[in-house]
């Protein structure tokens, strides 16, 4: 979505891009059910797939044509012809460009495990185009999960009632935590392993645990060296000080950094989740 201010929300930028759009269209549309036309509309294709759909039903049958245009944008598959749809090659490379061009493939490549696997790992929503057999796979789900959480949805009700399962979905991303079942989100050990594995994956990193629990400042061996420097310095000068003179009262570093107090905000916030979790619940009972 473009925001609201963005250059590219300004009139004269949806008139241009509508202007180059039709351009592209009437280029394509001039081409015949002439072979020698292939290798112009190659050309174009290879920059905008989504002309596909404007090209002559010959060349939407053309297996080199359509895997020019579907390696560009994978929703172009769906304005190829039955028989191109039903190409293993070309699927694959729809599916690796935007996985939710797997309902534009046949029902037999919507078996396929390794297709459905590629498709799921670009978009997780596309699990819900695969067959019932490798909507029960844990791969294939895990795969999807972790990809998008709301997958979870899509997931064969065999696998969302597995306890197993869910600490797995919930290992490989914890915002899935959300979408599982509302006896899973009042599971300690399932919250638990979501905020485990959310702080593992979180950039800010905690204080020592020492500092955390008593107040104290972190050693200076933690501290990053330009930190260290600084407060050599400060001791320094204040060993330099006249006898008669009291030394200053240097500013606390009992409060922590920046970084760490984001940390602890962001461990606040996953702690809690079980019990926001209830609140929902009973908020929609």
């Amino acid at each position: 979505a473009v925001a609201a201010g963005d250059p590219r929300r300004s009139t004269a930028t949806v008139a241009a891009a509508a202007k180059w759009h039709r351009e592209v269209i009437e280029k394509v549309a001039v081409f015949r059910e002439d072979p020698r036309d292939k290798a112009a509309l190659m050309s174009i294709l290879k920059h905008h797939g989504w002309a596909l759909r404007y090209a002559p039903a010959t060349f939407q049958t053309d297996v080199d044509t359509v895997l020019t245009a579907v390696k560009t944008c994978g929703l172009a598959l769906e304005y190829a012809h039955p028989d191109t749809r039903n190409n293993k090659k070309v699927c694959e490379a729809a599916v690796s460009q935007n996985g939710m061009a797997l309902p534009f493939a046949s029902e037999a490549l919507r078996k396929d495990r390794d297709l459905v696997l590629a498709a799921v790992s670009n978009a997780g929503a596309a699990l819900e185009f695969a067959s019932q057999r490798l909507r029960r796979d844990p791969e294939v789900a895990l795969a999807a999960v972790g990809s998008d959480p709301k997958a979870v949805y899509a997931v064969d009700e065999s696998l969302r009632s597995d306890r197993a399962f869910i600490l797995q979905a919930v290992a490989r991303n914890p915002a899935a935590l959300e979408f599982v079942d509302k006896i899973f989100r009042h599971d300690r050990e399932v919250v638990q392993t979501a905020c485990r594995q959310k702080r593992a994956s979180s950039p800010l990193s905690l204080p020592p645990a020492g500092a955390r629990k008593t107040g104290r400042p972190a050693p200076s061996a933690a501290l990053p060296p330009n930190r260290r420097r600084r407060r050599s310095s400060a001791a320094a000068s204040r060993s330099r000080l006249p006898p008669d003179r009291p030394a200053p009262r240097l500013v606390s570093s009992g409060s922590a950094p920046l970084l760490q107090q984001k940390a602890r905000q962001l461990e606040t916030e996953w702690d809690t989740v079980a019990v926001r979790a209830q609140a929902i619940d009973y908020a929609s009972a």
